[in-house]
């Protein structure tokens, strides 16, 4: 799926592969190793902002349940129709059309074992996706040992100072998990993933997620908030 020169994800259409997680999502890279982390022992909670092709419902257990914000519904038609990752999931799917962070700001608390807050692969992000009050409107609907995993893979911009900045302010431990995919891995892409917790669930995330080191906040990177964000601090 593509949308201009985004990526949004992809799927195999042999039987034997299409319900396999791929690209940024593969089981290799920070996200797929974060899921597959969970406890088992209940169903889970999952939240994603950013549907794409819907490659993150293949992680879905039975009795799990996955609420995937998206704001363009033809994006949703679209997994719907041209991949089968919603239809294959043994998760149940809810699906949520709208800004995922003023669509989280109206709820009631969701309780998530993990959110995933997949938005930024292009040059053109959404920002107040980023900032201090949209972190603390994540953090209010995750349980207290959840994780708070943030897809920044990017060509053009640096988002690690972002994310490390807000963790820092908000009291939480982000560690970064970069995945440089082998040549010959069909199935995953290079990633790079943070995830954010407070710090005993963090302590635990750095022995279970192989590649996981802690992100340090850069030296005198001003936090972004709705009011301030500067992209030219962060253009690679």
């Amino acid at each position: 799926m593509l949308h201009g020169e985004i990526y949004h994800g992809e799927q195999f259409l042999s039987p034997a592969y299409s319900r396999r997680p791929t690209a940024y999502y593969c089981e290799k890279s920070g996200i797929g190793q974060a899921l597959l982390s969970l406890a088992t022992g209940q169903p889970r909670k999952i939240g994603v902002l950013g549907l794409g092709a819907g490659t993150l419902a293949s992680y879905g257990r039975p009795g799990d349940e996955m609420r995937i914000y998206e704001i363009n519904e033809q994006v949703l038609d679209l997994a719907r129709k041209d991949f089968s990752y919603l239809a294959d999931s043994a998760a149940q799917i809810v699906p949520v059309l709208g800004d995922g962070r003023l669509m989280l700001e109206g709820e009631a608390v969701q309780h998530f074992d993990l959110l995933a807050i997949d938005a930024f692969s292009g040059d053109s992000i959404p920002t107040h996706l980023l900032t201090i009050e949209a972190m603390r409107t994540y953090l209010r609907h995750l349980k207290s040992d959840a994780v708070l995993a943030v897809h920044i893979t990017n060509r053009y911009l640096d988002l690690r100072p972002v994310v490390a900045a807000a963790a820092q302010q908000l009291g939480m431990r982000a560690l970064i998990v970069e995945l440089d995919a082998d040549a010959d891995d069909a199935f995953c892409r290079d990633s790079v993933w943070v995830m954010i917790a407070r710090p005993e669930p963090a302590a635990g995330l750095l022995e279970k997620i192989k590649g996981a080191v802690p992100l340090a906040p850069r030296p005198g990177f001003a936090v972004w908030t709705d009011g301030f964000s500067n992209l030219l601090k962060i253009l690679k």
